[in-house]
């Protein structure tokens, strides 16, 4: 099935970007809708073209170590999450178990079908993950990897470190992945990650941070656990341009910690003006905020029509919601105007 028909990822192929035109606005990725830190874009410029990169990318893992607080043998950098979560199947023995809760990100199931692994799939308790199934599923198959998505993509949702503490302990010694690529729009006291032997912590710099165009993503977990899957990463996987990228992305907290914010406010404005036009929303955790539409797919190619990219949730097992990432109050405002009149045509 082609792309436009079952949307399996977020952002828009270059058809769609002409659809919408130079004056559209994407709402269907949930990266930073303010772009990345100046301070980064200024750096990029000094980034060779003509040099091979780090193979290694010494310097970008130091600056990742010293930001999540471990040694520089407990990161894996990767060519965004994708790559990493590729490298770990990979180094799993053939025929091994996942066991994943829905709905969720896509890849995880991708990664293990296209290596040749099982998929044990959890069925969830409404929008959100059944914690209770989920244990039980992990102590019943005794899987090789579990994968957790906190905040979850598409709902938001985010699991308590207790919890993910004891999945552990029933998974050991299978590993747990928690993906954490979106943790920083959850609230401040849920964005520490719990650590373990069987933990590996999986972190986006492609989301917040606004570095989507430059693929980076790391691990963060014991060096034991770490270690099997470096060798399936290829040799100049992060570039130039990301490792530079990379490093004065983290060092601009001022920015991050504005942008975050402003796309805080949006998220209210976008609900607000949601509920004004009486739109059914489904949830609204993190920021990601979830309508009820009747039917995705219709939803989405009438808005493309209209200059706006939003997300069919069709892939996630939600053909009836559509998920919106806050943009600019202008912008919000006119998406929803835009849905108002999509609805019209297609009550």
């Amino acid at each position: 099935m082609d792309n436009e028909a079952v949307q399996t990822h977020g952002g828009l192929t270059d058809a769609e970007r002409q659809r919408i035109g130079p004056n559209g606005w994407d709402f269907s990725t949930n990266t930073n809708p303010f772009g990345t830190s100046p301070k980064v874009r200024q750096a990029l410029r000094s980034a060779s073209v003509s040099h091979y990169p780090d193979p290694h990318a010494k310097a970008l893992t130091a600056a990742i170590a010293d930001h999540e607080g471990v040694s520089p043998g407990e990161i894996l950098i990767g060519n965004g999450s994708t790559e990493l979560i590729w490298a770990l199947y990979h180094s799993l023995p053939t025929g091994a178990i996942a066991v994943i809760p829905a709905p969720t990100f896509g890849a995880y199931a991708e990664g293990a079908a296209a290596t040749g692994h099982t998929v044990i799939t959890v069925a969830p308790n409404g929008l959100h993950f059944d914690l209770t199934a989920l244990l039980v599923a992990v102590e019943a198959h005794h899987p090789a990897v579990t994968f957790l998505c906190s905040p979850n993509n598409p709902t938001g949702q985010i699991v308590d470190n207790a919890t993910i503490t004891s999945l552990a302990n029933a998974a050991s010694p299978g590993l747990i992945v928690v993906d954490r690529a979106y943790r920083e729009y959850a609230p401040l006291e849920q964005q520490r990650s719990c650590s373990g032997d069987n933990i590996l912590t999986l972190c986006s710099l492609t989301k917040a941070y606004g570095l989507a165009g430059l693929r980076l993503g790391y691990l963060v977990g014991a060096a034991a656990r770490l270690d099997p899957m470096r060798r399936h990463i290829p040799i100049w996987s992060v570039n130039a341009f990301a490792q530079v990228g990379g490093i004065v992305a983290l060092s601009d907290s001022h920015w991050l910690a504005r942008t975050v914010a402003r796309r805080a406010r949006a998220a209210e404005y976008l609900i607000t003006k949601l509920e004004k036009y009486d739109f059914r929303i489904l949830s609204a955790e993190c920021g990601f905020v979830l309508v009820d539409v009747g039917d995705a797919t219709i939803y989405r190619h009438a808005l493309l029509e209209l200059g706006f990219a939003v997300r069919d949730c069709t892939s996630f097992g939600l053909p009836h919601a559509i998920r919106i990432s806050p943009g600019p109050l202008a912008a919000c405002g006119r998406l929803v105007a835009a849905l108002n009149r999509v609805r019209l045509i297609n009550p």
